[in-house]
Order: structure tokens, then C-alpha cells, then sequence
């Protein structure tokens, strides 16, 4: 990593738990690519700090932007002066940045960075059934990409019902063919994804019955630690074709910069 100075432009990623992110690795490779005097790290913030850790950042002059994680995709937004196109969308935000009139702009790029790692890793979802597990920020996020390219129905559950049909509402509200999941049962879906926290933890429960899953119906994932979380190992065991979490932040890295107003390398 170049040399950081007084001089070097900060960029950070927040969130709680902290210790899983890959995006200081990812970013720092590009910000020394893209030959930039610039440098992310990584901060802990907890739930019931939010707002004070968002006044502090915002008085960092050198400070330029920060990426958002769980699990303040959604409750960022009362706090955020304005909200870009996906993020207004979507319900929810993953990237934000100063705006020249104050206040901070925030913006949703996880759906546009997992479709496009999905799209890449061979699978097109054009016209095709998705299960989406989780209506949280990055599931909202998907299911607004996943119509972008123009997936067929979207069946959304989460433990929280109120919260998938909140997500439901708002994708038929923009004209899009979705409906609340009884359950996580993925049988007759050719995608499936799970869109939770489910798979971090090596004690975690499944996020849905692997078994069930059709052959051939591609199984993707969020999670990005664990590289492959059981969920993806017993579905590549059975012989379906798996999409790593990973994916997710590698392709949506340049839509991050492009909302920095960086320099794509």
C-alpha cells in the first residue's frame, strides 16, 4: 500500500460486525492501481451509535465517502439528506458521499454489483423465477437488479413478514411481477438466493432446505466470510452450479467508484 500522509483521501466501510469486509482489500488494490493517493479502512459501529458516528464522519474533511453495511442499509436513511435513484428504489443504502450542498447523498449498488457477477459467471436470469431469501437491504437491492435484467416473478421471504411484503409492495408498485413466499422452500425456482446473514457463523442454521433445491437451479449467495458458506458447499456437493458472495462486491466495485467520482483504473 503507498505511503498514507496528511494529504492521502479517506474513504471507510461501516458496519457491525466489522471483521468479515473485504472491501478495504478490494478498494486499496484499485485506489494503487488507479495510482491515487487514497486509502479505505474499515470501522465498528454499533446500532444505537449510528447518528453520532455519521455527525463525526461528516466533520472529517479528508473523510470523502463510506460504504454502508449491515446493519445500517435501511436505518442510514432518515439520516441521509438525499437519496439516489437505486437507493430510493430499493429502500435502502450501501454507499454514501457529501454533497456540495450538505448533508450526505446515499446510494444502493449491491443488487447491480450481484446481478452483473451472476450475469458474468454464466447464468442468465432473463425471464427466470427467482426465491429470493431476505428483504433486507441487499435483497431489496437484487430484487431491483434482478428486474433491471429481466427476471420473471420474484417470490420474496423473509422471517420478518411484514418486511417481505413491504419489498413485494414496492416491486409491484413499479410495475413488477412479484409475491410473498409461504416459506423458504426452493423447489420450482431455477434461482435462489439467499440474501441473509444466515451462513456467517459456523453455528448458523441453513436459510433454506438445500435439498429441495431443483437440479440445475443455480444457487447465490450474499455472504461474503466464510469464501463458501454450507449453504453453497452442500449445493455444489448435490451438483448445482453456485454463485459466491464475493462476486457481489468484486462486480459492484466499480459502480462504487463511478459514485465517488473516481476513476475507474
Amino acid at each position: 500500500m503507498p505511503e498514507i500522509t496528511g494529504q492521502t483521501r479517506l474513504y471507510a466501510i461501516m458496519g457491525e460486525p466489522i471483521a468479515q469486509v473485504r472491501a478495504p482489500m478490494v478498494f486499496n488494490r484499485l485506489f494503487a492501481e488507479a495510482g491515487l493517493d487514497a486509502c479505505m479502512t474499515a470501522f465498528q459501529v454499533a446500532p444505537e451509535n449510528l447518528k453520532t458516528a455519521l455527525d463525526g464522519f461528516y466533520r472529517l474533511a479528508n473523510l470523502d465517502g463510506l460504504i454502508v453495511t449491515v446493519p445500517h442499509k435501511m436505518a442510514i436513511l432518515p439520516l441521509l439528506a438525499e437519496l439516489a435513484p437505486m437507493a430510493a428504489r430499493s429502500g435502502a443504502v450501501n454507499v454514501i458521499r457529501r454533497r456540495p450542498q450538505g448533508g450526505w447523498i446515499g446510494e444502493m449498488v449491491d443488487g447491480l454489483g450481484f446481478a452483473e457477477g451472476v450475469r458474468t459467471a454464466g447464468h442468465d436470469v432473463a425471464g427466470r423465477r427467482v426465491l429470493l431469501v431476505g428483504a433486507g437491504g441487499a435483497g431489496a437491492a437484487i430484487a431491483f437488479a434482478l428486474v433491471e435484467h429481466r427476471c420473471g416473478e420474484i417470490a420474496v421471504f423473509d422471517a420478518d413478514p411484514v418486511r417481505a411484503a413491504a419489498l413485494v409492495d414496492r416491486l409491484r408498485t413499479d410495475g413488477k411481477a412479484a409475491t410473498v413466499a409461504p416459506s423458504s422452500d426452493p423447489a420450482g425456482f431455477p434461482i435462489v438466493i439467499n440474501a441473509t446473514p444466515l451462513g456467517m457463523r459456523a453455528d448458523d442454521p441453513l436459510p433454506l432446505d438445500v435439498a429441495r433445491v431443483d437440479p440445475g437451479a443455480v444457487v447465490a449467495e450474499v455472504i461474503m466470510k466464510p469464501r463458501e458458506t454450507r449453504l453453497l458447499s452442500l449445493a455444489r456437493a448435490q451438483g448445482n452450479p453456485v454463485v459466491l458472495g464475493e462476486r457481489m462486491l468484486d462486480y459492484q466495485a466499480p459502480f462504487v467508484l463511478d459514485f465517488f467520482g473516481i476513476p475507474r483504473p
